[in-house]
């Protein structure tokens, strides 16, 4: 959702998104692309959606959970947008 908002392309995104078993590295921006692509936006979806339920499991807990930022990498295609 968030690089639709500039203008970038599933195709524009797709080879930035490692793979699963890799998203530790992935989100402390260690690598890009690596083991992926994902080729389904139904798996980003899911990942949404468990992210939403966690979320969820932790307020009902009483826990203050911390999102992560921005960690400052892009897809390479943002370049070119």
């Amino acid at each position: 959702q968030v690089w639709s908002e500039f203008n970038l392309t599933t195709e524009d995104t797709t080879p930035f998104f490692s793979g699963p078993a890799f998203l530790p590295w992935f989100r402390m921006g260690n690598m890009r692309g690596w083991g992926g692509p994902i080729t389904t936006a139904n798996w980003m979806e899911s990942q949404k959606e468990l992210q939403i339920k966690i979320l969820a499991r932790q307020r009902g807990l009483g826990m203050r959970p911390v999102l992560a930022g921005f960690a400052g990498f892009v897809p390479a295609a943002f370049a070119t947008h």
